[in-house]
């Protein structure tokens, strides 16, 4: 007879009937025995956790909680009924509150009948932690040839522009996108930081050609004397469309994006490619630098997070190490970036939440330990977000 339960030996029994009633019975013993165990361990994971960091992790959540209802609030029902006739009800609540630098929008009531709303302003997060970015160019038409010069000068000084960027350099870790064949070689090629949690895309758009119409008897002294040079042509000032974007690289959401045209002054044309223009570069440089200003501003009243490359119940691995400021035993909370700490109010959302501590960091790699919450399996949208 098969022995239905490995941890006990049991005897065969040639009689069919009692070796059916010997199968029911050890089959339930078996069920009751493997429950139990699965009891026990989770009993077991319970008291291993530490009882110091589940007060600490209480803490965070009523800290979010009180923070959430101290800013105003928007309740959105919705309620619908599906095939089987049975009605469905979600709540969802969105607070203005920012936990880093406390963004909070408040009602001042300036009269008997009137509400005025106001915005408080934004203190920068001060915290000793870098946000990670990439940036990435893209230049129209593709071939890169505009007159005498070529379209990815412009966009290479964008690109140096926000790396030597004074707020950027200070709070963000940027870095360059390579241009990889396949996948394959992006996978085998790529360095750790190439996966950042932000991207900056910088597009240069050049709609004017730059061809000059030539004379037809420019063609045919050209064709019958070949020493023939004629003489260089003035073009004329043209638009050229900039444009920088920072979007989440695993959600896509676009944070700040602006565009705008900067006209190229009139130049004698050249067969050899020539440095940008003085002008030109002054413009595109103060341009670059007050860009730099709004996103840094915009994103430093927003929450702070690193990516979650890979998990399990216990351990965590993100996207930073010590370049940008990670160390050996600093406290970081595991989320739902979308719902922490706008959504707090809503029901569960912060039962979802788990207090964890770097285990060990290298430059651009941190692993994390679970020191407090509950199984992270059920966290969608997942971050890592500084205390």
């Amino acid at each position: 007879m098969l022995n239905l339960c490995p941890r006990f030996k049991i005897k065969t029994v040639r009689a069919a009937t009692l070796t059916v009633l010997f199968g029911f019975t050890i089959a339930g013993f078996c069920q009751e025995s493997t429950t139990g165990q699965e009891e026990r361990e989770s009993i077991k994971e319970e008291k291993t956790l530490d009882p110091i960091a589940e007060k600490k992790l209480s803490d965070i959540r009523h800290q979010l909680i009180e923070a959430a209802q101290q800013a105003a609030s928007r309740v959105r029902s919705t309620s619908w009924l599906d095939s089987q006739g049975v009605l469905h009800e979600t709540t969802r609540i969105d607070s203005d509150v920012l936990v880093r630098g406390m963004q909070v929008n408040s009602y001042i009531r300036s009269d008997a009948t009137a509400v005025r709303p106001t915005k408080m302003v934004c203190k920068k997060n001060r915290q000793d932690y870098k946000r990670v970015g990439a940036v990435e160019m893209a230049i129209y038409p593709n071939d890169g040839r505009y007159g005498s010069y070529f379209l990815a000068d412009v966009a290479f000084n964008m690109s140096r522009g926000l790396f030597k960027h004074t707020h950027l350099n200070k709070n963000w870790l940027l870095t360059s996108v390579k241009k990889y064949r396949t996948n394959y070689d992006r996978a085998i090629e790529a360095s750790p930081h190439a996966k950042a949690t932000y991207s900056f895309n910088i597009s240069v758009n050049a709609p004017y050609s730059g061809k000059i119409k030539r004379r037809n008897m420019e063609s045919i002294l050209r064709y019958v004397d070949n020493n023939y040079s004629p003489k260089l042509q003035k073009r004329s000032r043209q638009p050229i469309e900039l444009s920088l974007s920072v979007t989440e690289n695993n959600t896509g959401k676009m944070i700040w994006n602006k565009t705008t045209n900067i006209m190229y002054p009139a130049v004698y044309a050249s067969i050899s490619s020539q440095e940008l223009p003085g002008e030109f570069t002054a413009v595109l440089n103060e341009t670059i630098k007050i860009w730099g200003q709004e996103i840094d501003r915009q994103l430093s009243c927003q929450p702070f997070f690193f990516d979650v490359l890979h998990h399990t119940a216990d351990a965590f691995t993100i996207n930073a190490g010590t370049r940008v400021g990670i160390q050996a035993g600093d406290h970081l909370i595991i989320a739902n970036r979308e719902k922490v700490p706008f959504r707090v109010l809503e029901e569960g959302v912060l039962e979802q939440t788990v207090l964890v501590m770097v285990e060990s960091v290298t430059k651009d790699r941190a692993q994390l330990k679970k020191i407090a919450g509950p199984n992270p399996k059920f966290i969608s949208n997942i971050a890592a977000m500084p205390l």
